[in-house]
Order: C-alpha cells, then sequence, then structure tokens
C-alpha cells in the first residue's frame, strides 16, 4: 500500500505515474516539493521570533540578577 499524499501535487505526480506520464509527474513532484519547502521556510522564520522572544527574556532576567 502506498502512503497517503501530503498534498494535491502529491496527489497529481502519483495519478500522472500511475498513467505511465513520467515527465508530468516529476512536473507534479517539483511542485510538492516547493510547497515543502515552503513550509519549512515558514516554520523557521517563526522558530526564529520565537528564539529571539527567549533571547530577551533570558536577558531581562540576567539583568535583574
Amino acid at each position: 500500500m502506498e502512503p497517503f499524499a501530503r498534498n494535491e501535487y502529491e496527489t497529481e505526480a502519483r495519478k500522472a505515474l500511475q498513467k505511465g506520464h513520467t515527465e508530468v509527474a516529476l512536473v507534479w513532484a517539483a511542485l510538492a516539493q516547493a510547497e515543502a519547502t515552503k513550509q519549512t521556510e515558514g516554520h523557521l522564520k517563526e522558530i526564529r521570533r520565537l528564539l529571539g522572544k527567549i533571547q530577551l527574556n533570558l536577558e531581562s532576567i540576567a539583568v535583574k540578577r
């Protein structure tokens, strides 16, 4: 059994492969990878923001001591 697709692009890539359309599947797979990269970049941006807040809190605690 194949794993479930995580997004519409992966679904379309699988459909194209099942039909033997390798080139089309590669395009859909590239779009799926671009979407995953975009999501990862968003997560990294949020992590950086939270780390900044943690740093400010730590600095505030250090000043109070």
